[in-house]
């Protein structure tokens, strides 16, 4: 397991290349994976979730093998529960302005988990 921080939001990111690691985390978000059980899969895969509370997180696991897209959308949807709900109330322009600025911060943690790999 890898980590860094990512100050814009405060958020730690934890980067799993192991299943079972990832699986067995402090959260669990999958219960208890024995350490000696057998992983195998055709199918690329990356996962990942938020924890919200004092100390905000985002843990995730990623194959090799994983696309770019399939990355950056695992990271814009996970991303999205950090960021408060747009309001309908607004113009489109200042709506506009926030889906930038967000697109921004995910590309950002983006470009900082791909120089980890």
């Amino acid at each position: 397991m890898k980590s860094i921080y990512y100050s814009p939001y405060n958020l730690d990111i934890f980067l799993y290349k192991d299943p079972i690691e990832f699986a067995n985390s402090s959260y669990k978000p999958f219960g208890e994976i024995p350490k000696g059980a057998i992983y195998d899969s055709d199918d690329t895969m990356c996962t990942g979730f938020i924890v919200k509370g004092e100390y905000k997180e985002l843990h995730l696991y990623i194959e090799e093998n994983c696309s770019k897209k399939e990355i950056f959308e695992l990271l814009a949807h996970e991303i999205g529960h950090l960021q408060p709900k747009i309001s309908i109330n607004l113009n489109d322009e200042k709506k506009a302005n926030m889906y930038e600025i967000f697109m921004g911060h995910v590309f950002s943690i983006y470009e900082l988990i791909f120089h980890l790999f």
